[in-house]
């Protein structure tokens, strides 16, 4: 359940880092990874009822279950606002989750276990950041400031889904 937690700061993180004028898709993936949540449906309503384009995202061919939306990096304020009241207004979770230091020290190793199957698949990560460096920044913003796919970012999406089927991040309590 933290990973999909830690995917879903993730995507939202990834989704605010855009340029000015280009295309963004931002998935925010369901809380229990087991297919397309009560929730979904609500939000992607919502998100077109404000004007974006929004869908249910659930071919596994593709990624994890999800909302996935299209906007411009230049839109990005306005869609975070009206994501925020359609997270809201669907009920889905908006708190970060609370990171123990031991579990963000385990996040830590399944991450290095993943960056290894994903260079063996022959595709780029980047340096892991050090332990003391990924725990602070679980334990005190919520999000990994690292993991084994940012190196997948610039890949094609069904490339990018290959690799992350190939090297899975295991779920964890």
């Amino acid at each position: 359940m933290r990973a999909a937690h830690v995917a879903l700061l993730l995507t939202l993180a990834l989704a605010a880092g855009g340029c000015t004028g280009s295309p963004v898709e931002a998935t925010t993936p369901t809380q229990s990874g087991d297919g397309a949540a009560p929730w979904m449906a609500v939000y992607a309503e919502c998100m077109r009822d404000k004007g974006w384009d929004a869908r249910v995202q659930t071919d596994p061919q593709v990624g994890d279950p999800g909302v996935v939306s299209s906007f411009n990096s230049d839109q990005q304020d306005a869609f975070m606002a009206d994501s925020a009241a359609c997270h809201a207004a669907a009920g889905v979770p908006t708190e970060p989750p609370s990171f123990s230091e031991a579990d963000a020290g385990h996040l830590y190793d399944i991450y290095l276990g993943v960056a290894s199957c994903v260079i063996a698949a022959g595709y780029d990560v980047p340096a892991a950041p050090s332990r003391e460096f990924f725990v602070y920044g679980m334990m005190h913003e919520g999000l990994p400031p690292w993991t084994p796919y940012d190196g997948l970012l610039s890949l094609a999406p069904a490339d990018y889904a290959t690799a992350k089927a190939a090297c899975p991040i295991p779920d964890w309590p």
